[in-house]
């Protein structure tokens, strides 16, 4: 049940949401755009968005203070590759996608 209620955001779903790519992950990302650009097809659905449930937004706007908000963060490294970074944060880069439902800021 709680599933159903799960808020489907935007890939900056959070206050701010940043992809961070290391030197280690410039070929690796160097490779993803060019099979994007080669690729016709149109994004899938669900694609690009972090799905947080109703619980997990409340308890983020309970341990913000101020202008915090949850950044995350991917760099190279872990079992797959990647690894997942979640911090808090006050300062919003100018290559920071930011996005939310209502209480977030809606940016590039």
């Amino acid at each position: 049940m709680a599933a159903s209620r799960a808020l489907s955001l935007k890939v900056a779903a959070l206050r701010a949401v940043t992809p961070w790519w290391n030197s280690r992950l410039l070929a690796a990302s160097a490779r993803l755009q060019a099979h994007r650009d080669v690729s016709s097809s149109s994004p899938k659905a669900g694609e690009g968005q972090i799905h947080l449930t109703e619980s997990c937004v409340q308890r983020l706007l309970e341990i913000t203070q101020g202008s915090e908000f949850l950044r995350l963060e991917v760099e190279g490294g872990g079992c797959s590759g990647f690894q997942y970074k979640f911090s808090l944060d006050t300062v919003i880069n100018p290559d920071d996608r930011q996005g939310g439902r209502g209480w977030g800021k809606s940016g590039g």
